[in-house]
Parts: structure tokens; C-alpha cells; sequence
């Protein structure tokens, strides 16, 4: 056996143990981050948020375009965390959303535009659906 192939498994071990598993964001932060990159034009970025099966469903053309009609709708590129919580589908399923407004919108009374991102799930940290409401 090679001592100092033993030596660095110990220490990759106690690194591993000592630090546990990297921290997961949040879908708060996951939707800030998927807005954020829609409304900087980086589209690839935000992209890479979405689901599989949406990516699969949504190829990245068609997702430049209804990024483009929300930035085109834009109230600005400050956005602040409005509201989360479920909102119930027609399956009878209750979704997790995040929902974000424009920060200039702050003052305004009444309805405010918001950017929406829905999860499949409590657990899950990809965008499923997302849309301006």
C-alpha cells in the first residue's frame, strides 16, 4: 500500500465530513437568480434554471423569445421578492411559486406586474413554469 495515497483519502474523507454536502439554494433564490438572467439578457443562463423536461419541451429559441416579451414589458431590472406560496392547479395539485415585482412598481398602489416562477415541488430547485402576472 502507498502511504501517501492513504494520507490524501484521509484527508479528502475528513474534508467531506467536515464540510457535509455543498449548501442548495433556495427556489426563492433559484427564481431571483432565473429573473435576474432573463432580464440581463443572459438567456443561456437562465435556461439552465428551467427543468429538463421544459428545456426538452422549450428549445432555447423559443425560450429567447418569451424572455424578449417580458424584458420588452419591463418595468425595470431591480426586482424584489413580492410573495411566496402554493397556488393550487387544475390537477388539484398545489404548486410552490415565488413571485417577484419590479422595484420601481414599489410605490405604486393597486396591481403591480410580477415575474412568477412555479416548482414542481417543495423539494424541487428548477424553474417548472415561469410568466409575467
Amino acid at each position: 500500500m502507498n502511504l501517501a495515497v492513504d494520507a490524501r483519502w484521509l484527508v479528502l474523507s475528513v474534508w467531506v465530513l467536515t464540510l457535509g454536502p455543498p449548501p442548495r439554494n433556495s427556489q426563492v433564490q433559484v427564481g431571483r437568480r432565473f429573473w435576474l438572467a432573463v432580464l440581463r439578457h443572459d438567456d443561456r443562463a437562465a435556461y439552465a434554471l428551467l427543468t429538463p423536461d421544459v428545456r426538452h419541451a422549450l428549445p432555447l429559441a423559443a425560450f429567447r423569445h418569451r424572455a424578449g416579451l417580458v424584458r420588452a414589458a419591463a418595468h425595470g431590472r431591480n426586482i424584489e421578492l413580492y410573495k411566496l406560496g402554493f397556488r393550487l392547479e387544475d390537477d388539484g395539485r398545489a404548486r410552490p411559486f415565488v413571485a417577484f415585482t419590479y422595484a420601481a412598481d414599489s410605490a405604486l398602489l393597486g396591481k403591480r406586474r410580477g415575474l412568477d416562477v412555479t416548482f414542481r415541488d417543495t423539494a424541487a430547485r428548477a424553474v417548472w413554469q415561469f410568466g409575467v402576472r
